[in-house]
């Protein structure tokens, strides 16, 4: 048995043995075709990493040069800055004013603070005789002197009241009022302007309205010229604004 055992064991050596010195054809081909494959790989990585490195420097230059953009704004924001504390400490450290200038006189006349004369024109605006008819609303009124600030008039009073940007024309219960002055008809609209201002208006929007409510209501009216009509200064007064105590 001790033969046998011995001549099994020396045949399996001689037969792994021709096998290590004779490889199969198959693994050395296996092995070239990995090497090819691992090549191209290789390869395509290299290439699509050479076509990436321009995009990335573009890239990179523009976020350089948005950054030094935004750079230089900041700096400039900062001057402004400084020139806009400058002169607010400036203004603190400088006296307040012991009274308010008084204004130019043709800016009073054309705001109404002062009073007015001049060529002008005077349109009266009365309720219907029938009694049962609609009234002269105080909307009737506030077109009526539209028509007179398109037609050209440079100052207009309502029953003697100024009118200016903060009068307002509106109804109070029956009563018409005209910076919180209550007024009754016949309404006696006076206005300053050019000769043809009254020709203006009669052919405008406020003759168009005024002759609408004579034909439908029976509202009765006139626009007559003057040489001269006197117009008073508005009795609301100016808010004007003081400094204030300083921190």
């Amino acid at each position: 048995m001790a033969l046998v055992d011995e001549l099994l064991l020396h045949r399996g050596e001689s037969a792994y043995a021709v096998a290590a010195r004779n490889p199969h054809p198959g693994a050395a081909r296996v092995a070239l075709v990995g090497l090819v494959v691992a090549g191209l790989v290789l390869g395509v990585a290299a290439a699509e990493h050479r076509a990436t490195r321009p995009a990335a420097s573009a890239d990179r230059a523009g976020l350089v040069e948005a950054v030094q953009a935004r750079s230089r704004s900041v700096d400039t924001e900062r001057a402004e800055l400084a020139r806009l504390r400058a002169g607010i400490a400036a203004l603190r450290a400088s006296p307040a004013p012991s009274a308010v200038p008084s204004p130019d006189p043709a800016a009073a006349a054309a705001a109404g603070l002062a009073a007015l004369r001049g060529p002008g024109v005077a349109v009266t605006v009365d309720d219907p005789a029938d009694r049962s008819a609609p009234r002269v609303e105080d909307r009737d009124l506030q077109l009526v002197v539209d028509g007179l600030w398109a037609a050209g008039a440079t100052g207009v009073a309502v029953d003697g009241n100024r009118l200016t940007s903060l009068t307002a024309i509106r109804t109070a219960g029956s009563a018409v009022l005209v910076g919180y002055r209550a007024v009754s008809p016949p309404y006696t609209v006076l206005a300053t302007g050019p000769a043809a201002l009254r020709s203006r208006f009669v052919a405008g929007a406020g003759g168009a309205l005024l002759s609408e409510l004579a034909d439908a209501y029976g509202v009765r009216w006139s626009a007559r010229s003057r040489s001269s009509v006197a117009l008073p200064a508005a009795t609301a007064s100016l808010r004007v604004a003081s400094p204030g105590p300083t921190r």
